[in-house]
């Protein structure tokens, strides 16, 4: 506990607060049987949500989605035919991968 500022936040912004979540309907409530207990209104157990205290700005939504397009596949050339396939991948006119034939291929 040096200088007192122990359990603080230092000064930030805080980026959320957090409000009671609401109590299930008691029609709801009902109908799923004795997997919710019910409660009276005064003892409903109350949790809480993360509720953000600010919007994103869309210079903060768009920096977010930069990396979220479609990147195109990986090709190589298979070293024995030059057919164009995905890594890792057996080739499927010779049956080459990693070197040696793998597959029998049937012409």
């Amino acid at each position: 506990m040096a200088c007192g500022l122990a359990g603080r936040d230092h000064g930030r912004p805080k980026r959320y607060h957090y409000r009671p979540r609401h109590r299930l309907d008691t029609r709801r409530a009902g109908l799923l049987g004795s997997a919710v207990s019910r409660q009276p209104a005064g003892k409903a157990r109350e949790s809480l949500v993360a509720v953000p205290k600010r919007r994103h700005s869309n210079a903060r939504t768009g920096s977010r989605r930069a990396h979220d397009r479609k990147k195109p596949k990986q090709l190589f050339f298979c070293p024995k035919c030059s057919t164009a396939l995905p890594s890792h991948v057996v080739c499927p006119k010779c049956g080459y991968y990693m070197g040696r034939v793998v597959v029998e291929v049937e012409e």
